[in-house]
């Protein structure tokens, strides 16, 4: 019983870093390149999925709705205009 309790906690947590690694792959591939610039909660929005910090969900939904067009990070994301 015991054993098999923790056999499921082994796969469980197989699962989150597998997804984990998947939405960092994803990112990656998009070119994500953090500018110290930016400053931190702009750097940390594209990871809002994998961080508790509610700010950087706040973040990235003020990047696609084209706030902070000053930012490297809002040049980076699909569907935000550079000007």
């Amino acid at each position: 019983m015991l054993l098999e309790k923790a056999v499921e906690d082994q796969d469980v947590f197989l699962q989150e870093l597998y997804a984990f690694r998947s939405e960092l792959r994803r990112l990656a591939d998009r070119g994500y390149e953090p500018d110290l610039d930016d400053g931190v909660i702009i750097n940390i929005a594209p990871l809002h999925r994998l961080v508790t910090w509610k700010e950087a969900e706040k973040t990235w939904q003020a990047l696609e709705e084209g706030k902070y067009r000053w930012s490297t990070m809002s040049k980076w994301m699909p569907g935000v205009a550079n000007g």
